[in-house]
């Protein structure tokens, strides 16, 4: 079984200059977790996850920290500025541009191994450098499920 039976198409994608607004949107209404960032032509640059979007606010300390019982007033006022500063950050801010992939051809065990080895939850599918589908960890036990492997 091959990366090109099992991979999820179409990929939901998004452009460099998305803002994370549009792509937690995006996010929830397909419920799926991480966005593959491709440029004009298509060609992956990059990633944006649920984990991305999160480090960002830690890295940036946008969200003001309190210490008693962690709560945050809802009419804080610094807390709804600094969210919406986060939803007008771009794509490229935040993207991870260091991306495992795997072409069409490549073996289900190759995918499987290369989730748990790099600690990832999907792996988009590239053909000439450009997205093609992606493979969730849910794919990859969808189709051990379905071959009657698990």
């Amino acid at each position: 079984m091959t990366a090109r039976e099992i991979m999820t198409t179409p990929v939901i994608t998004a452009g460099p200059d998305a803002t994370l607004a549009e792509i937690s949107e995006l996010m929830l209404a397909h419920r799926i977790s991480g966005i593959p960032i491709a440029d004009s032509d298509g060609r992956l640059v990059g990633i944006v996850t649920e984990s991305d979007m999160l480090e960002e606010d830690k890295r940036r300390q946008l969200l003001p920290r309190v210490t008693i019982f962690g709560m945050v007033p809802a009419h804080q006022g610094p807390v709804e500025d600094a969210l919406l500063k986060v939803r007008t950050f771009r794509a490229r801010e935040v993207m991870t541009e260091k991306i495992f992939t795997v072409e069409p051809d490549t073996p289900v065990s190759e995918v499987a191994g290369l989730l748990v080895r790099e600690r990832i939850n999907r792996v988009p599918v590239v053909e000439g450098g450009k997205v093609i589908g992606i493979i969730s960890r849910a794919d990859l036990i969808r189709a051990l499920h379905q071959s009657g492997s698990l």
